[in-house]
């Protein structure tokens, strides 16, 4: 389900990105968001459908991204997103290839097992690369960023995972990249 609403996220801003009328109504939301997000739009410089998920190891983990790549029941709009976002391609524009293609043990391109946000900035354990290296090298028209878990299982201060995850979707949305923050539903709540 999470996935499926995903898809539609970035069917939304995927139309909004290239200038179309969304043919998927946007989540209705207390703030005016489309407004916002169509300025970071007007900066972005980088690859259009390029879409790269950050995250631990429920992101690296192959079910993550297999209705993407190979899952059945997919609409035409969810058919047209995949291809926009280079599915299948197998090389630094497909985002689902990098982020489950393991590089080491538990580390694929844009994601390790056991990814704190404060990790997006040192780098992972693992050898992950700062989340800046990974924009500057993908320059993705989107960035899903999955980091939380570790945070809460190691005692990380709220307040600093905050200021990580601020960070984080500064240097995003500075490149004029959209950034969509998901999930375990497990931990809803507790950050």
């Amino acid at each position: 389900m999470q996935l499926r609403l995903t898809v539609l996220a970035f069917l939304f801003l995927a139309s909004i990105s290239l200038g179309q009328s969304p043919s998927v109504k946007p989540i209705a939301e207390d703030w005016d968001y489309a407004a916002p997000m169509k300025k970071v739009v007007a900066r972005f410089r980088g690859t259009e459908g390029v879409v790269i998920h950050v995250g631990g190891s429920m992101t690296i983990a192959n079910p993550y991204g297999t209705w993407a790549r190979s899952g059945k029941g997919k609409t035409p709009d969810d058919v047209a997103i995949l291809k926009w976002m280079h599915t299948d391609k197998k090389d630094k524009s497909d985002g689902w290839w990098l982020c489950r293609t393991e590089v080491v043990s538990y580390r694929a391109h844009t994601s390790e097992s056991g990814l704190k946000a404060a990790m997006l900035f040192a780098g992972g354990k693992r050898g992950l690369p700062t989340l800046e290296k990974i924009l500057d090298k993908t320059k993705p028209r989107i960035v899903t960023i999955e980091c939380g878990i570790y945070d809460i299982e190691d005692g990380t201060p709220i307040d600093a995972y905050r200021k990580d995850m601020a960070k984080a979707l500064d240097m995003i949305l500075d490149r004029g990249s959209i950034p969509i923050l998901t999930y375990d539903p497990a931990v809803q709540g507790t950050v």
